[in-house]
């Protein structure tokens, strides 16, 4: 049996649900890195930082959820 894998099959396999609580999360880093332009790296998971390139100061975001 030949076996044809590809990432595109791979990814709607296990990461298409952008709803899901695993994803959500590294989508959001997404928007953020691609708004600040610093896509120029992949992501790497549990890194020190999760973006490079940017700077973002937390306590600059002033809505919060209640």
């Amino acid at each position: 049996m030949t076996l044809r894998l590809n990432s595109t099959d791979f990814w709607r396999w296990a990461y298409s649900d952008f709803l899901s609580n695993a994803l959500r999360g590294v989508l959001a880093e997404y928007i953020v890195a691609q708004a600040a332009g610093c896509t120029h790296r992949a992501r790497t998971e549990w890194d020190a930082y999760d973006l490079y390139g940017f700077r973002l100061n937390p306590a600059d975001f002033w809505i919060q959820s209640d």
